[in-house]
């Protein structure tokens, strides 16, 4: 057990701002570092093109027009692994990797797992920022107006501040994290294709091609993908909050643990809602030609059944889980630490 203590309700006021805003960029490096095999894995997994549709039983079903030709399609038979995505890439971008020596066969692999790291690593840094700094900012300011409203008002007693705060917060970052995934995705399919993937190309080349031209293929998705990311921050928060608020009172402590606990919790649910959609949003993104979302999701069901909006699960839940509980465990400690450099400081 973790048995340090800390303090998840210090107020932004209370805290040495260089040091937490230092602390949350080393962080968002290592945190990318760290997690982009599995970002990797789960982009290659998405793009992945079932080759054969999900065979109906053999008893009669209700059928749902334009959503496949059965309603009990839900095989995930056909969805990439973990290791199997990052074979995939691998097997495309260096197909005579295993006749080199081992040195280069490790160089070789590393790229590849690391395909796209600075688009993404871009995206992470401006959503753990909003996350981490917004979110205190913003939380911090609700809490004051809660507090002075009053125990008994109507409406700033029922507010759930933390869902609030993580929609405000992820809402000033949720198009630049939408324009970094794009580039990343892309840089995977060009990368799987045995094209050239690096940034440039991918800016400079394969996204002007596209229909719409390289500002509208950046924000395509943008309606949809925004939402979703703040939809996610703000489920995540207030489940984070709330559970560690249930611990705290069940045990008394106000132990990183429970930081810990709370985040893995937060991390599940996260995946378990928002998987379907960011399947959908993979291909939407990459389309050559544009393409509506409705489409686009009817066309994954149709001709790969519904298990296939749940490419890519396996992957995300090995990442995000113990990633959203490292995530809220440093914000925790991050905080802790900025509120006690200020301390000295004064």
């Amino acid at each position: 057990m973790v048995n340090v203590e800390v303090d998840d309700n210090a107020g932004f006021d209370e805290l040495h701002k260089p040091t937490f805003f230092a602390l949350c960029t080393v962080y968002s490096g290592v945190d990318s570092l760290l997690n982009h095999p599995f970002a990797v894995a789960t982009a290659v997994a998405e793009l992945h093109k079932s080759g054969d549709s999900p065979r109906p039983r053999k008893r009669s079903a209700p059928k749902i027009r334009g959503y496949g030709q059965f309603y009990t399609k839900f095989s995930t038979a056909n969805n990439l692994s973990m290791n199997q995505a990052l074979r995939d890439i691998m097997q495309h971008a260096c197909p005579n990797i295993n006749s080199t020596s081992a040195t280069r066969q490790f160089i070789q692999r590393t790229r590849c797992v690391y395909t796209g790291f600075p688009a993404n690593f871009t995206g992470l840094l401006s959503g753990d920022l909003c996350q981490m700094v917004l979110y205190n900012y913003v939380k911090t300011k609700l809490d004051k107006a809660s507090t002075a409203a009053g125990p008994d008002h109507p409406v700033w007693s029922r507010l759930p501040i933390p869902a609030v705060s993580g929609f405000i917060a992820m809402s000033f970052c949720a198009v630049p994290c939408n324009a970094a995934i794009v580039v990343f995705r892309h840089q995977v399919r060009q990368r799987l294709a045995g094209n050239d993937h690096s940034m440039f190309n991918v800016l400079t080349k394969v996204i002007p091609s596209m229909e719409g031209g390289i500002t509208r293929v950046l924000l395509r998705g943008t309606l949809v993908s925004s939402p979703l990311n703040i939809f996610s921050a703000s489920l995540g928060w207030e489940a984070y909050e709330t559970s560690r608020k249930f611990l705290v009172e069940k045990t008394g402590s106000h132990s990183l643990t429970i930081s810990l606990i709370s985040g893995s919790w937060a991390g599940a649910i996260d995946v378990i809602m928002t998987r379907p959609l960011s399947v959908i949003m993979a291909r939407f993104q990459t389309n050559q030609r544009k393409q509506g979302f409705i489409s686009c999701a009817r066309q994954i069901v149709t001709e790969e059944g519904y298990g296939a909006l749940y490419k890519g699960f396996t992957s995300q839940m090995l990442s995000n889980v113990p990633r959203m509980a490292v995530f809220y465990g440093f914000y925790s400690t991050f905080v802790t630490w900025a509120k006690h450099a200020s301390a000295r400081n004064d």
